[in-house]
């Protein structure tokens, strides 16, 4: 989403590659993403998207690479 955003109106988001790495688990409770941009450019987004439980421990980690191409007519 935050992608989009970034993009709009001009261009549209596509992801290009994602990546995780969980490093705990949560069975109950509340789990939290907070996405941060790493790289607005003109043709490539890079966030990080840092998954957190209740006590602030980090569960996981996702980076995700997103091509802006132009929107079709």
């Amino acid at each position: 989403m935050s992608a989009n955003v970034w993009a709009y109106p001009e261009k549209i988001a596509v992801g290009i590659e994602v990546n995780a790495s969980h490093t705990r688990s949560a069975a109950s409770g509340v789990v939290t993403a907070t996405c941060r941009a790493l790289n607005l450019g003109k043709s490539l987004t890079l966030h990080e998207i840092e998954i957190t439980d209740e006590q602030g421990r980090r569960l996981s980690t996702v980076r995700i690479t997103n091509f802006l191409k132009e929107r079709s007519a």
